[in-house]
């Protein structure tokens, strides 16, 4: 049967030329291609290194896999190095003698594992992709002070099919394909590599979120510290279950409506390191509720009586603590929390008597805080507080409630 099928391919390529098919009798058998496994990506950083060879300064990257990575230029004094879908246990920052690089910190965001080289001076970056590294190679830009600029990258000896040629992208996104670029001219080139990552990603959208995040802080790994300042007003504020105290036990009083006032105050606090979703912190705020005029009832052995209420001064005083959790974002961290607080209160009236009490009760809050760069920050909260006061002098208890709406500046180191 196959010397058949064979003859009657040759009959047919013979008699029927114009068909435009011609008969093969190439029985050779070809090797069959097995693709090469794809390499494995990197989940974790595992060292870094500085080199220093022929003048240049080369930082030298190791992880257990194929990195992916973005890579632009801040200013004149640093490099950004962001490693994707990356994690590390190294330390966060290192200090070196080196005349080109200062340090190295490193910093834990959302998907991305952050290196900002700090540069002694002026230099341009190129890049080395090895098997499971990646170089940044650093050469010193002699005599001139202008922005780091980028350079293409060089070709790796451990990767087969790895040339100098980079795909430099646009600001609008847009290849620059054949067009000729100047590589030396900053303004030909954003310092943003393209790269071939093994998910799909959305350059241009997270292009645009480097340039928002690319002057954070990167020790925000680290612990937080930070100082706040705040001011804002009551919603509303009011003594109930008013009754007295001692000899007029027996004595209960409608509630005491407060007018609306101001409040102040101040915060310190701490998020640590291990823990980015908390935070502790102490605070001490002041307002002064005085009382509104108005009708009040009182009722007693003896009965109810009905007058108007002319009116009177009090102030409330809080140093409270409290345990915040928050999420712990970028740039925007919504957060809530409650504490115990320390009230003291104290009414003074016209006729100059005044009664003072000290006690504990709850301060709750919820509030939003956003980032304004590597330190300050705004911050916007509702508190809700409660405690109760014995006026000895007056001899009444109450029960005073407090809800705040307050906005304010913070400084974090």
């Amino acid at each position: 049967m196959k010397r058949f099928l064979r003859g009657s391919a040759l009959l047919l390529a013979v008699l029927h030329p114009s068909i435009g098919w011609t008969a093969s009798f190439d029985e050779s058998i070809k090797a069959t291609q097995h693709p090469s496994p794809p390499p494995s990506i990197a989940r974790t950083l595992t060292r870094v290194d500085l080199q220093q060879r022929a003048g240049k300064a080369s930082v030298l990257l190791s992880a257990d896999g194929q990195l992916s990575y973005r890579i632009r230029s801040l200013n004149t004094d640093r490099v950004i190095v962001d490693l994707l879908n990356v994690a590390t246990k190294l330390s966060h920052a290192f200090e070196f003698n080196d005349p080109i690089v200062k340090q190295i910190r490193i910093g834990q965001h959302p998907n991305t594992l952050r290196l900002v080289i700090d540069l002694r001076q002026t230099a341009i970056y190129s890049v080395q992709e090895g098997k499971n590294t990646l170089s940044v190679v650093l050469t010193p830009r002699v005599g001139s002070k202008q922005p780091l600029s980028a350079v293409s990258a060089e070709p790796s000896p451990d990767l087969p099919g790895s040339s100098s040629a980079v795909n430099p992208v646009s600001p609008a996104g847009r290849t620059l394909g054949q067009e000729q670029v100047d590589y030396s001219r900053p303004s030909d080139l954003e310092a943003n590599r393209a790269i071939t990552d093994p998910r799909p990603r959305q350059d241009v959208r997270n292009r645009a979120a480097d340039r928002r995040v690319v002057d954070q802080s990167t020790n925000q790994s680290a612990t937080e510290r930070y100082v706040a300042a705040f001011g804002g007003f009551s919603l509303s504020q009011s003594f109930t279950n008013v009754h007295g105290a001692g000899a007029n036990a027996s004595v209960n009083v409608s509630d005491l409506a407060l007018a609306r006032t101001g409040i102040g105050g101040l915060k310190l606090g701490f998020s640590p390191s291990t823990a980015k979703w908390m935070a502790l912190e102490t605070e001490v705020f002041y307002a002064s509720p005085h009382f509104k005029e108005q009708n009040v009832t009182v009722t007693g052995n003896s009965g109810t009586v009905s007058s108007d209420f002319s009116g009177s001064r009090a102030r409330v005083a809080t140093w409270a603590f409290n345990w915040i959790v928050r999420y712990p974002g970028e740039w925007i961290q919504p957060y809530a929390g409650a504490g115990l607080g320390i009230f003291w209160g104290r009414l003074a009236d016209s006729g100059g008597t005044s009664s003072s009490d000290t006690s504990p009760g709850l301060n709750a809050l919820a509030g939003l805080r956003i980032k304004l760069g590597q330190h300050f920050m705004l911050f916007s909260e509702y508190k809700y507080n409660r405690t109760s006061f014995d006026f000895s002098n007056s001899d009444f208890h109450v029960l005073y409630q407090a809800h705040y709406v307050v906005g304010g500046l913070g400084w974090s180191f």
